[in-house]
């Protein structure tokens, strides 16, 4: 059961395992990466509840409840939804306010976890051990978990977490600290039982047989080398000659490191590296169910086996990792630090003995034939070899003669016959046989067991005085309850060991030994009492320690403040508080530097990075110290003030309007900004640094580097060298801002006289001792803009079609032509003839004449008619005109018109050429072309590069599937609307009519204009993977955010045939109503994910099932009461009906018996009947089920009530069968006990008539 808890740890949401919509239920957990996650794949439908970070709880493999909290949920195409949730303790504990860097000092367990767990919403359990007081520190901010984490190594315990449930909410959330006890509990996986798959992984990929080592670099520069083998790993390979070969360099800033030291880590890594590393994955079923003692938990050690693997597999191993499938209740579980074992080692002691008790076999019992040899081999002189088997011995027996005795079938024995004896030729006896009896067996394992036992006692008895004699338990009733239940363990202890040595091998007997084993039992009883009783003096003594540290009076606290106020010239006031004057900090700085001067010396780089920015006026500064900060040089300082100095010098060269510059809020704040960012780069720089350190020297403190430990340094000198690059890039986004805030200014100048040498000379500052070359650029670029501005005037007022390109610093680069070419403005230029002008001009007019135009003229009363090669006819002026050249003909006007209530007035250009007609609205920028393919506003294509509105096209196939042409109206980008202001739009075709939306569904919009509101439906479908498992919708509603109101959902799949009501969310939850007047189903079932169907309310009828089976409940019957009696039956077929005693419902009505005595005798069966009690089997069995799982199967309520009452198969037996009700296969079911009573009122008549009768007699006596 999958439960979904609100923000108030409520439970709002379930998922049953049997759920159809429950596809995937996978929980994991990993104690070595301390991880745990649940990965969930649900219908999008039942997934509402999981879209938000909400918590879920589970029952792990051992049915212990988990909780998580929704971390990630993703909906795909194909209609589910995937979540992903962490667990609980990991966000709630992790996402607390970090710790600063501090240290807790000498502090318990349950203390440490208090200071860690305060604001997390866990607590600490009292299942917490004691184990001292210990003191932690941490360099640098830490997350709440990262320091719970801390604890574990410092104490050297296991963190455990659990949540606690009540009431449909969660009681509590509880973290355990505790030592790591890994026990083998007996549980074995094997093939065959619960072993499903199994995978072992052999990586020799990193295999070494020899390393060369390379010390770390000394003060001279040199690097100590040397070689390390293992020629008994390299034997292995069969590689006598060639050694696999590594480079080993040890993680170390000792420049010192001599040979010895070297040569000791290399021969630890090289022990490392030269074996394969084996893995293992095992899956296996839970059997818990069935066997209630095969349980596996995390931390446990188990042991596999699975002899048909190959080669055979035994392995022990600690379980660290879980992977369990709610489902199917299927767990793989990963092992660390597996320990494998060789069959041939595990049978030989086995195989010994076997092959022992097969030769006893073999001699003495199985092999006849040889027996029969042996024993007659030497006597065949004196009669022939004959061997009677039978039960009894033979007739008339003579001496020597062989009988096989059968009278035990188990053990056959040959006997022979001597003297009038018949003497035993084969054993008969398991000790003959070389075994040994079942007591000797029982007591043998008894004796080992308390060897075992004795052990755990010595243990027991060590750590429960200490307890008893510590100064720290004043508690004496806790002491007196561990002193008795002591005791109670010694005495039983006792017992067991007077009966063990009161008995030996040869006299122990079956009774004996069954006393003194449950002795043992008894003794594990009495020691959980002791465990108990243990627990709790630890938490008292835990207490006290608590309560011992805590008494501290206010005079000793006082006394405590007036040193510390002495030591730093301050003094306490009344409230026991220090106050002084500001100068005393400094005097504590200088205190704090005294006493910790090698310790701040990496951070005087920070403070001194810090005080000059907080120094800093100007912003070219501040970004100069960032830079000079970066490169981890103090002398940088310098430059610093040589630019201020600069900047002094050159102040008086600026012009008045650089105040506003400098004064500008905003350039202030951005650069700031900038400065800012680049400062915490910097502090980031510098803490990677030190967490490189801390890794390195907690890496090389024991001389042994694991593979998480370099793994650990190769991530912080990935994150040092990212955050010197991310230090050096901020520094120059500085530097970039400070400038581009004058560069800017300079550019905007169009004045040579603003002094643009001034501004430069505020950035050039920042850039080192390079101001007068930068000055003297400036001064020339201001030349050449003065140049750039009279070329500008010219191009711009007497040229068209030219456009000038310029650099940053505002000077003419290029001129550029445009495809037209230049035009020339006439106007704006006088030019003075010369000789060469008058030349042209005279040429051009002797060229037309009479001679030189070739052209016909034939005029006529019906017009003019014109034939030339080339024509160019213009007339009219700018805007209205008329133009014809060659092949085309050109139209110039100005239109107006009303569209829609809006006027309009646009010069329209019209032209014929080369088959279409175009018409092009100046004012609006648009074109429309004609032709004889139809009309569209872009000439060639459809219109993909914009500035197109549609087309009309003629003669189109592409929705014709007979080829016949057709009409087509297309826009590219815009939108093709059919309207009719006061009347009707109809669609109407012979065939079909299609509707087709390629990314969006189609909507229709009735009665726009007199129903208020937007009334939209929506015909649409659901994502899909394929073309079979789409749904199609249609949806109904007034929201504008396509929130609708309801809809229908309809099935693809030919096999479903579903039609299902929505919500606006597309979603079948239980907010939607069907409601009609009449209804038609062959069968009416619940919706999956649901228990009941309601009718009408959920107290007036409910039908389905629970945990306990089917239902049918109504509380609204209940609640309806009567006086009259019942008259309810239902039949064995489940029908309900109502049952009658009026004579219009009976047919054939006649008496039982028409004998008086017959019918007397027959009744008086009754007076027979036992009245019996008994517990009611259905509900016990719910009732023991809900006790088991600790959670309620149905609303009904189950207790354990006697009931008083008959048993049916007694009235049967006693002939009262017409009253015993049958089912349809003829078992007795019940009986008719609103019937059974009549049967006394034939015995009640006798009785009446007896009583008159002696009545009578004594009347008359």
């Amino acid at each position: 059961m999958i439960h979904v808890l609100d923000f108030n740890d409520k439970i709002i949401d379930f998922l049953s395992t049997d759920d159809p919509s429950l596809v995937r239920a996978i929980h994991k957990r990993n104690v070595n990466d301390n991880s745990e996650m649940l990965e969930l794949l649900i219908s999008s439908e039942r997934a509402e509840k999981f879209r938000e970070r909400h918590r879920v709880i589970i029952r792990d493999s051992n049915k212990q409840w988990r909780e998580f909290i929704i971390n990630w949920v993703q909906d795909t195409m194909d209609g589910y939804t995937e979540i992903e949730c962490i667990a609980s303790y990991l966000a709630d504990i992790t996402t607390a306010k970090p710790y600063a860097p501090g240290k807790f000092e000498k502090k318990t367990t349950s203390e440490a976890l208090k200071d860690v767990l305060s604001d997390t919403g866990w607590e600490v359990s009292e299942q917490t051990e004691y184990d001292g007081l210990r003191t932690t520190s941490w360099t640098s901010y830490q997350t709440r978990y990262e320091v719970l984490k801390q604890l574990c190594t410092t104490y050297k315990m296991a963190l455990d977490f659990y949540i606690e449930l009540s009431s449909n909410t969660v009681k509590g959330r509880y973290v355990v600290l505790k030592k790591k006890n890994s026990l083998f509990k007996g549980k074995e996986i094997e093939y065959g039982k619960d072993l499903v798959g199994l995978t072992r992984k052999i990586d020799m990929s990193e295999i070494k047989t020899a390393l060369i080592a390379v010390g770390p670099e000394n003060d001279k520069g040199k690097r100590l080398e040397l070689v390390v083998t293992d020629d008994e790993a390299q034997s292995q390979f069969n590689l006598p000659t060639r050694y696999i070969w590594g480079i080993y360099e040890p993680q170390s800033d000792d420049q010192n490191m001599n040979e010895t030291r070297l040569r000791s880590l290399a021969k630890t890594e090289l022990n490392k590296r030269k074996s394969a590393v084996m893995s293992y994955e095992i899956t296996s079923t839970d059997l818990e169910v069935t066997y209630p003692h095969e349980i596996i938990s995390i931390g446990d050690t188990v042991r596999v086996k699975h002899r048909d693997f190959n080669p055979p597999l035994y392995v022990e191993a600690e379980v660290i990792a879980e992977e369990y499938n709610i489902i199917s209740e299927n767990s793989t579980y990963t092992f660390g630090q597996p320990k494998e074992f060789k069959e041939s080692e595990l049978r030989e002691e086995f195989n010994k003995r076997l092959n022992i008790i097969h030769q006893k076999l073999n001699d003495n019992i199985s092999n006849i034939n040889t027996i029969v040899k042996d024993v007659v081999d030497g006597e065949l002189e004196y009669f022939e070899r004959k061997i009677h088997k039978n039960d009894t011995p033979p007739e008339n027996p003579v001496n020597d003669m062989l009988w096989y005795d059968t009278s035990n079938p188990d053990v056959a024995v040959l006997r022979r016959y001597w003297n009038g004896r018949w003497i035993e030729a084969t054993p008969n006896d398991v000790e003959k046989l070389g075994g040994i009896t079942r007591e000797k067996a029982l007591f043998s394992e008894l004796n080992n067991i308390f060897i075992n036992l004795s052990i755990q006692h010595a243990s027991l008895l060590s750590e429960a005085t200490e307890l008893l004699n510590s100064e720290y338990l004043v508690d004496n009733d806790l002491k007196a309850d561990l002193q008795a239940s002591l005791d109670a363990v010694i005495d039983v202890y006792n017992q067991i060991k007077n009966n063990l040595e009161s008995m030996t091998p040869e006299t122990a007997t079956i009774g004996r030994l069954v006393d003194t084993q449950a002795l043992f039992l008894e003794y594990r009883k009495k020691l959980q009492d002791v465990y108990t009783d243990v627990e709790d003096v630890k938490i008292a003594i835990s207490d006290r320690f608590k309560l011992l540290q805590s008494q501290y009076t206010d005079e000793k606290y006082k006394e405590a403040l007036e040193i510390i106020a002495t030591k730093f010239g301050l003094t306490v006031n009344e409230d026991l508080q220090l106050v002084g004057e500001p100068n005393v900090v400094k005097s504590a700085i200088e205190a704090a530097r005294e006493s910790t001067k090698e310790q701040l010396r990496d951070y005087v780089k920070t403070s001194d990075y810090k005080t000059d920015k907080d120094g800093i006026v100007e912003r070219l500064d501040t970004a100069e110290a960032e830079r000079t900060t970066l490169k981890g040089e103090i002398k940088d300082k310098v430059t610093l003030n040589e630019y201020r100095n600069g900047l002094e010098e050159q102040k008086q060269y600026t012009d008045d309007q650089l105040s506003d510059l400098s004064n500008n809020p905003e350039i202030k704040a951005s650069i700031e900004q900038a400065n800012q960012e680049a400062q915490e780069a910097l502090k980031s720089y510098i803490d990677a640094q030190d967490n490189l350190k801390e890794k390195e020297s907690q890496a090389y403190a024991d001389g042994k580097i694991s593979e998480e430990e370099q793994r650990a340094i190769q991530d912080a000198q990935a994150k040092l060298e990212e955050a010197k690059q991310n230090a050096e890039l901020k520094a120059r986004n500085a530097e970039k801002k400070a400038n581009a805030y004058t560069d800017n200014k300079v550019k905007e100048s169009t004045d040579a006289q603003r002094r643009t040498l001034t501004r430069y000379g505020s950035q050039i500052i920042q850039n080192g001792k390079e101001i007068k070359l930068r000055t003297t650029k400036e001064e020339f670029n201001a030349t050449n803009r003065t140049l750039s501005n009279i070329l500008n005037e010219i191009v711009q007022n007497v040229t068209d079609g030219t456009t000038i390109r310029y650099d940053d610093n505002g000077v003419a680069q290029a001129l550029n032509v445009g495809p037209r070419g230049i035009r020339l403005n006439a106007d704006k230029i006088d030019i003075n003839g010369n000789r060469e002008i008058n030349l042209l001009i005279q040429n051009m007019r002797d060229k037309v004449d009479k001679t030189d135009i070739v052209n016909s003229l034939n005029l006529s009363r019906e017009g003019l008619d014109i034939n030339v090669n080339r024509i160019g006819i213009k007339g009219g002026n700018n805007n209205r005109y008329v133009q014809i050249q060659n092949d085309s003909i050109e139209l110039g006007g100005i239109v107006q018109r009303t569209w829609k209530g809006k006027r309009s007035t646009d010069d329209i250009f019209t032209r014929l050429k080369d088959g279409h007609l175009r018409f092009r609205n100046n004012t609006a920028g648009g074109s429309l072309y004609m032709s004889h393919f139809g009309i569209s506003t872009y000439i060639d294509g459809e219109g993909e590069d914009g500035g197109s509105s549609g087309t009309i096209q003629w003669w189109d196939k592409t929705y014709s599937d007979s080829g016949m042409n057709g009409i087509t109206i297309n826009s590219y980008g815009g939108v093709v609307a059919l309207t009719s202001d006061n009347n009707r739009v109809v669609l109407e075709s012979y065939a079909s009519s299609n509707i087709k939306s390629k990314q969006a569904p189609v909507y229709l919009y009735p009665n726009t204009d007199k129903v208020p509101g937007l009334n939209r439906f929506a015909f649409t479908l659901s994502n899909a993977d394929n073309a079979y498992s789409s749904d199609g919708y249609i949806m109904f509603g007034s929201d504008e955010n396509y929130d609708y109101g309801a809809g229908i959902r309809f099935s693809k799949e030919r096999n479903k045939g579903l039609v299902q009501i929505v919500n606006g969310r597309y979603a079948t939850g239980g907010d939607t109503t069907i409601e009609a007047g009449y209804g038609k189903f062959n069968m009416l079932k619940r919706r999956d994910g649901n228990r009941y169907i309601h009718i009408q309310s959920t107290d007036l009828l409910s039908v389905g099932s629970d945990d306990a089976g089917d239902r049918i409940a109504s509380n609204s019957i209940y609640r309806r009461t009567y006086s009259a009696a019942a008259n309810l039956h239902i039949t064995s077929a489940g029908t309900i009906g109502r049952s009658t005693s009026a004579r219009k419902y009976k047919l054939s009505i006649e008496n039982q018996y028409n004998d008086r005595d017959e019918q007397l005798e027959h009744s008086k069966a009754i007076l027979n009947l036992p009245i019996r009690t008994w517990f009611d089997k259905a509900e016990s069995e719910i009732l023991a089920r809900e006790l088991r799982e600790d959670r309620k199967l149905s609303e009904d309520t189950y207790k354990l009530d006697r009931y008083v009452g008959l048993i049916a198969e007694e009235v049967e037996n006693l002939g009262l069968k017409e009253f015993v009700t049958y089912d349809d296969k003829g078992e007795i079911e019940g009986i008719a006990y609103d019937r059974l009573w009549i049967h006394l009122i034939p015995v009640i008549k006798e009785q009446q008539l007896r009583i008159k009768k002696l009545e009578e007699s004594k009347n008359a006596g």
